[in-house]
Parts: C-alpha cells; structure tokens; sequence
C-alpha cells in the first residue's frame, strides 16, 4: 500500500502499530500488534499495561499514531523491554485523545 500524498488514511495496521482496546475487559488499554493473522484478525501484546496476549478483531481496536520499532512475532519479554524503553505509555498518556478521554470519564463519574 502506497501512502499518498493525498490519501485520506494516515494509520495502518502494520506490526508495532499501538492500538487502543476498544470492547471487553481490557478496554482502554493500549496495547502493540505484534503478528497479522488475516484480513479481520490480528495478536495484541500488551504485557506492560496488563492486557493478555492474544488474538483480536480489528473491530475491536482503534489505531493509534504511536508506533514502536519491534520484529515480527516479538515474544512478550522483547515486547514489554521495548514498550518501557520507548516509553510509550508517557506519549499514549501525554496525547490529547488519551486527555480527552480521561476528561470525559472524570465527567461521567461525577455523577
């Protein structure tokens, strides 16, 4: 896939994309693709942040702008020295989505 200058797709599903669980337990949570499995299907590692590895839809995912430098099928150990060592927990929490998104939870908690 070749990216434009005037495509309107700016995030691809590609191997350390981080994305953001959106649906189950571990919604929220960032975590990093580490292995495509199909068109619909693809392994989450998110060994820093508690969410379990394992295989996801895309439906279940939002992609993010962070991506990390990591092989293929990295194993978890690879993944979670990488994860801290990039920091990508500070850029996810220092983005203004992940700020907008605590700002509403605050709002909703309020109660």
């Amino acid at each position: 896939m070749v990216e434009g200058k005037h495509s309107q797709f700016r995030r691809f599903i590609e191997i350390g994309r981080v994305c953001l669980v959106n649906k189950g337990e571990h919604s929220g949570k960032p975590a990093v693709l580490v292995e495509i499995v199909d068109h619909s299907r693809a392994i989450l590692d998110g060994a820093a942040t508690g969410v379990p590895r394992g295989l996801y839809h895309y439906n279940e995912l939002l992609l993010t702008p962070i991506v990390m430098k990591i092989p293929r099928g990295a194993r978890s150990k690879k993944v979670r020295k990488e994860f801290e060592a990039q920091k990508i927990v500070e850029k996810w929490e220092g983005s203004s989505w992940a700020k907008r998104r605590a700002a509403k939870t605050a709002r909703q908690n309020l109660g």
